[in-house]
């Protein structure tokens, strides 16, 4: 019986170890909600609602959500200067500058009902997280 309380205690200490892991151990599992894309923080939906258009892919591989949001969940500096014809934005994420257009040509920084748009992966890559994005399944998982 002693022996057995025993071993318990060493599985609640591991656990108690294992639970206080760095972030680099949080996981990015995010699972769709309805027909929407899905972006999540350790694993929880993050709240779009105050953005007139919400995350959405253009091509295969990419997901892009409004920026100010995305930033203000992850507390990521961020900046925005969307040009007075609202077609184009200037975007610096964690200082880091964005362009309209990827390395890979995937479309970049975009706006949509004047916010600015950016590509998460990207974005999730400055500010130094890791990311799993499924644009096929329509999530990507962030953890912090």
């Amino acid at each position: 019986m002693k022996r057995n309380f025993a071993m318990l205690g060493v599985a609640v200490i591991l656990a108690g170890v294992m639970a206080g892991c760095s972030a680099s151990g949080a996981s990015t599992a995010c699972k769709a909600e309805g027909s929407n894309v899905t972006i999540c923080l350790n694993t929880k939906p993050i709240d779009f609602s105050t953005s007139k258009t919400k995350p959405h892919s253009h091509e295969a591989g990419s997901i892009y959500a409004p920026g100010k949001v995305l930033a203000s969940a992850l507390s990521v500096p961020f900046d925005a200067q969307v040009a007075p014809d609202g077609k184009s934005a200037k975007v610096t994420v964690n200082g880091k500058a964005f362009e309209p257009a990827m390395p890979s040509g995937a479309k970049g920084v975009h706006v949509h009902d004047g916010e600015a748009y950016v590509p998460v992966k990207e974005f999730a890559d400055a500010a130094g997280l890791k990311v799993d994005v499924k644009a096929d399944q329509g999530t990507a998982g962030i953890a912090k």
